[in-house]
């Protein structure tokens, strides 16, 4: 798969998990690395989420793909976003609360809320200097 040209920012995101079959020799964590872009892994709140996560964050290093940060999805938990970035040293970008109405105008106000935008051009500007 080829990446489209585009003028500015491209943000992908893939379905089902890193570990998931595009072809039968192919996972999407293979079609990560040939695109060679660093990656925002989102995970869960929930029971679960520090192996699932853990494990993620193992296979992409092994890889040698980039981690830019960690966006947690879900109901608050008051620990398992500070255990992932211990254990992971990849910094956390978001916690994202659940959105029981989903449209965009939600999205917007949450990501000005969370300073979003700020937080990942510093990411971005640790990454390049």
């Amino acid at each position: 798969m080829r990446l489209p040209k585009v003028q500015g920012s491209l943000i992908l995101e893939t379905a089902g998990g890193l570990m998931v079959p595009i072809t039968r020799n192919f996972l999407q964590i293979d079609q990560i690395k040939e695109w060679n872009l660093p990656v925002i892994l989102v995970c869960k709140s929930s029971l679960g989420t520090l192996n699932h996560t853990l494990l993620s964050i193992e296979a992409l290093k092994r890889r040698d793909i980039e981690i830019l940060g960690l966006v947690v999805n879900g109901e608050k938990h008051l620990d398992n976003p500070k255990t992932l970035v211990d254990f992971s040293g990849i910094p956390l970008i978001a916690e994202f609360p659940y959105i029981k109405k989903m449209d965009s105008n939600n999205l917007d106000i949450l990501w000005k809320e969370l300073d979003i935008k700020n937080k990942l051009i510093s990411l971005l500007n640790k990454k390049i200097s």
